[in-house]
């Protein structure tokens, strides 16, 4: 079987999110960073599953260092009181 594309792991673990399915899509979503580091979208998706406010926090900050404008991850990071 061939290996998966991180736009592929992407979709999944947004499907998965979607699903409420959250462990999968946090591992989905794990693989898919590891692939390619540079997708904000993916560093959004994970800190929306992440298990800790710390997790979710250092996933904002890479947000922002990729994309700072991003309203959703500014957003995320006043809403945790940050």
């Amino acid at each position: 079987m061939a290996e998966q594309s991180a736009l592929e792991l992407f979709r999944l673990a947004v499907n998965a999110a979607q699903a409420r399915d959250i462990p999968k899509a946090r591992q989905l979503i794990q693989a898919s960073i590891r692939k390619d580091p540079t997708n904000h979208m993916a560093w959004l998706i994970f800190a929306s599953v992440a298990e800790t406010k710390r997790n979710q926090l250092i996933s904002l900050k890479k947000v922002l260092e990729l994309d700072p404008n991003n309203k959703q991850a500014l957003k995320m990071v006043r809403d945790l009181g940050v």
